[in-house]
């Protein structure tokens, strides 16, 4: 029986929004603030989050705000009357105020305020007392040492390693000179250190220590403690020009940023070279404080200068170079890159991290890093350094390098704000662009053999359904993110502040997706991401369509996650209203039209599929089909004919290209399927015990003669007779096949979709040194199947019936596979985590690595996660796990994690239904 069915799938996803809103002063369920905010810090070790009013309010106490990454709402942290100065109840200068600039030394933000231009303000809160303690810098100098600073344009802070890294810590601020703007005259860099002063004093007969707290304006030209005079930083500054002087210095927000590793100091800044042919500019200053004084040292020295394509730097008449943000990167390989925004383009550049005089400047690019290890009798590792700096043009990372070219390519739009977590970076945008709505991306970092950065992902959206965000920041600690986005009210302004959570959206999706795929029969057993540029999906503006698919028991669903609406691709914004319904395998009675927004497919030859694991989205340039698989082998979706919708105008909004004589027929010989891999016009089929290859062909459909190749069965591999295939990944000109003894890879000299024979594959044992024996999973982290591009995979090896689980990394190149160089002694390259308790999925988002396990025995399902920057060569023993709360104990089953590409959400089944982290 077919049926329409009318179900309000605005349930399913765009609920999915759950993100939770952050009640600040308006005390409602719809906005957070009745004010603009803007500037956002987290103090990282607790995620606790600091936002800022970027307008005046009378008495607003919630000029400076925060909340804890548990909190429901913010606490407003500037009363009317504070400790000012070490001075009991005066009025508070941050009351109302509007904050322009903001940093954090530990959990106290540091200030500068609209109309107090030339001071800086510390908010403390006391332990045991309601009452803040503000202390003051006031009448800050420029590089004149006599003139207050027109302007504090900039504002970053470090913590070098005391015991409170909030006192003895060192504000840096940007100082305008006293005659304007910033690059021009005495403007210039000036630091301050927030000190404490213990006094013994006796009231009423008792003695008792009081703490006074103050700060010390350095003479940052000569060290001098209470000197208040800055650096000089303009046009003419040796650091930033090359030969002749800039033309100018045209940014008046100063973004600076303290790599506390490297202790050094980076400036960001937009300016124009002089007029002279040989003239140039460095738009990215280093500093670094030595005997009190703060020195700005070249980046790169005018040797590596050369042309206009070296990112932060250029050499040419007039030449322009913009550097909007900075920071620094550290990655789980131990090396250090330079993170820079140009307008919607982040590159990273690598740093020179072995001490010594070029220590923090920009290293050759050419150069292997190098590994070491301590002298002892273990030879145990201790770093991995780049020592060479870029003294060359040829050495100088450009704009053209796969490796600096963060996301593959440009943004949307501009970068609004950046955070960086593990080995990936995550950008805000707050304006549509390239036919795209605006949001989160995030891009993770691929690795070479010796841990240098060769690639990078392509930017993938995260966290947010096409809404214009302003700020993100991330905890370390937990799956939880915040975000600063608008409201209806204000549309170009940040208003409210949201954090992710896991969830199932709501009551809805819950309810649908448990009707679709009941727990009785195992629930949802597959989730699957096809996004937008998928091949034989519609290209054309206006018509672009991607979709969700969900497998179980004799059952798919399709669901239209995101879609065009006036032009911009992104989320799905009307789950609305029509799900179509067939229960014998077909299409029949399907009207496509753009207001369908899902499909659901049951009966027929469905039925001899029985549970479905596996899907794919296979065409041939001509047609385009969906291929499902299970145990009972693999079905596909098309007309009598054998086709399937025309590639050529493609799969559109509301699944228009599917029609009502489609239906799903079972093609081929199969069994057990496991996995589908399509690759132009060949499917990959892996199942318990063969990896067969076929040909897409409308023919060859319509008369089930696949033409199928087999390239792997256990028979026909040396020392793999009693063994079974649990994952494959086919890319670039290399195969890496996971059994039940190890890793296998077809040979160096053979390009998988030539492969004619079984025996021509030339399957070759990996030796994952220290391995368990088991291959439960592998993970390309590029999510691009068709790239031929380097990039990493994740591979799980795992043994139940030790209860041990590994992960080891790889490098993957053309028809080249090694492992990354994660090491624990000199002696052998070994796994990255030992996890010690059996698990079987991985996956990774560069900040965190995923790990879970169905329900085994009588222990319930498990989901959890390690920070991955914390791992690679650190210890032997198993690394702390932190568990993320799903819900689930009760049930039995999880999926594979994947990313929703239309907005951003990570989601998990099973035989529960969905969760979403959104």
């Amino acid at each position: 029986m077919l049926i329409l069915i009318l179900e309000l799938f605005l349930i399913l996803f765009s609920p999915i929004k759950a993100a939770q809103l952050i009640q600040g002063d308006n005390k409602n369920s719809i906005q957070s603030f009745s004010f603009p905010i803007g500037l956002n810090k987290i103090y990282r070790p607790t995620g606790m989050l600091v936002v800022a009013a970027q307008q005046a309010v009378p008495e607003n106490i919630y000029s400076i705000a925060i909340s804890g990454i548990n909190n429901n709402d913010f606490l407003g942290i500037t009363p009317l009357k504070v400790k000012l100065n070490n001075v009991d109840e005066q009025s508070n200068p941050l009351n109302g105020a509007q904050i322009n600039l903001m940093s954090l030394l530990g959990m106290m933000p540091v200030v500068v305020k609209e109309g107090d231009g030339s001071s800086i303000y510390i908010n403390q809160l006391q332990m045991n007392s309601n009452i803040p303690i503000v202390t003051s810098a006031q009448n800050i100098h420029d590089a004149s040492g006599i003139s207050n600073t027109a302007k504090i344009v900039g504002l970053q802070t470090s913590q070098p390693g005391t015991d409170n890294p909030s006192i003895g810590s060192i504000v840096f601020a940007a100082v305008q000179s006293a005659a304007g703007n910033f690059g021009t005259g005495d403007s210039g860099i000036i630091f301050l250190i927030f000190q404490k002063t213990s006094t013994k004093v006796t009231e009423n007969g008792q003695e008792k220590i009081v703490d006074s707290f103050s700060f010390n304006i350095f003479d940052a030209q000569n060290g001098i403690a209470n000197g208040n005079r800055a650096v000089q930083l303009n046009v003419s500054t040796p650091a930033v020009k090359i030969n002749g002087d800039l033309t100018n210095i045209t940014n008046q927000i100063v973004d600076m940023h303290w790599d506390e590793n490297l202790s050094r100091l980076y400036i960001a800044l937009q300016g124009q070279a002089g007029p002279g042919a040989t003239d140039g500019i460095r738009a990215v200053v280093m500093a670094y404080i030595q005997n009190n004084q703060l020195i700005l040292s070249p980046i790169a020295p005018d040797s590596a200068i050369a042309g206009t394509n070296q990112i932060i730097a250029a050499q040419g008449a007039l030449t322009s170079v913009s550097i909007d943000k900075v920071r620094t990167m550290s990655t789980s390989t131990y090396l250090k890159y330079l993170i820079v925004t140009t307008a919607n383009q982040v590159f990273a550049l690598p740093l020179v991290n072995n001490g010594g005089n070029f220590l923090g400047t920009i290293a050759d690019k050419t150069q292997t890093a190098k590994s070491v290890f301590n002298n002892t009798g273990t030879q145990a590792f201790t770093a991995r350094i780049l020592i060479s700096p870029a003294t060359t043009p040829s050495g100088m990372p450009n704009n053209t390098d796969i490796a600096a070219q963060i996301g593959q390519g440009p943004l949307p739009a501009n970068v609004q704000d950046i955070f960086i977590s593990g080995d990936s970076v995550y950008v805000a945008i707050s304006n549509s662009g390239n036919a795209q709505e605006p949001g989160i991306f995030y891009s993770q970092a691929i690795f070479g053999p010796d841990g240098s950065i060769v690639n990078w992902t392509k930017w993938v959206r995260t966290y947010t359904q096409g809404r214009s965000i302003f700020g993100i920041n991330q905890d370390i600690n937990s799956t939880k993110a915040w975000y600063l986005t608008g409201s209806s009210q204000f549309a170009t302004s940040a208003v409210n502040v949201e954090r992710t959570a896991w969830n199932t959206g709501d009551a809805g999706i819950s309810t649908v997706l448990q009707q679709q795929f009941p727990k009785e029969i195992a629930g949802i057993q597959g989730v699957f991401d096809f996004p937008f540029d998928t091949d034989s999906f519609s290209t054309t503006i206006g018509n672009r369509i991607s979709i969700n698919v969900f497998t179980g028991y004799k059952k798919v669903l399709l669901l239209q996650n995101g879609s065009d609406t006036n032009n911009l691709f992104g989320p799905e914004p009307n789950f609305g209203n029509v799900i179509f319904s067939s229960t014998n395998g077909t299409l029949e009675g399907l009207t496509a039209s753009s207001n369908i927004t899902g499909i659901s497919i049951s009966g027929g030859a469905l039925n001899d599929i029985g549970p479905i694991i596996a899907a794919e989205i296979l065409s041939d340039g001509n047609f385009g089909w969906l291929v499902v698989g299970g145990i009972g082998g693999i079905a596909i979706l098309s007309d009598e004919n054998g086709n399937g919708w025309n590639a050529t105008t493609g799969l559109q909004k509301g699944f228009i290209g599917l029609n009502n004589n489609f239906s799903f027929k079972k093609v081929g010989n199969f069994a057990n399927v496991r996995k589908l891999i399509s690759r132009n016009n060949l499917l990959y089929v892996l199942s318990n015990n063969s990896v067969d290859r076929f040909t897409a062909s409308a023919t060859n459909f319509q008369n089930n003669n696949l033409n199928s190749v087999q390239l792997a069965a256990p028979q026909n591999i040396q020392g793999f007779q009693n063994t079974y295939f649990s994952d494959l990944i086919v890319k670039n000109n290399i195969a890496l096949l996971g059994t039940s003894n190890g890793l296998l890879r077809t040979g160096p000299s053979v390009t998988p979709d030539a492969i004619n024979d079984i025996n021509s594959a030339q399957w070759m044992f990996v030796n994952l040194q220290e391995s368990v024996g088991p291959i439960t999973r592998l993970f390309d982290i590029s999510l691009n199947k068709k790239s031929a591009d380097p990039t990493n995979i994740y591979i799980l090896n795992a043994y139940v019936g030790f209860q041990q689980a590994r992960i080891y990394r790889g490098y993957l190149n053309g028809p080249v596979f090694m492992s990354l160089p994660d090491q624990f002694t000199s002696k052998v390259t070994t796994f990255l985590l030992n996890i010690g308790k059996y698990r079987n999925y991985v996956s990774t988002d560069g900040a965190n690595l995923y790990v879970s396990r169905s329900r085994f025995t009588n222990t319930a399902p498990i989901f959890e996660f390690y920070k991955l920057p914390n791992l690679s060569g650190s210890s032997f023993a198993a690394r702390t796990n932190v568990p993320v709360t799903l819900g689930i104990d009760d049930f039995k089953s999880l999926t594979q994690l994947v990313r929703n590409s239309a907005n951003g959400s990570f989601m998990i089944g099973g035989d529960f239904g969905l969760r979403v982290h959104n």
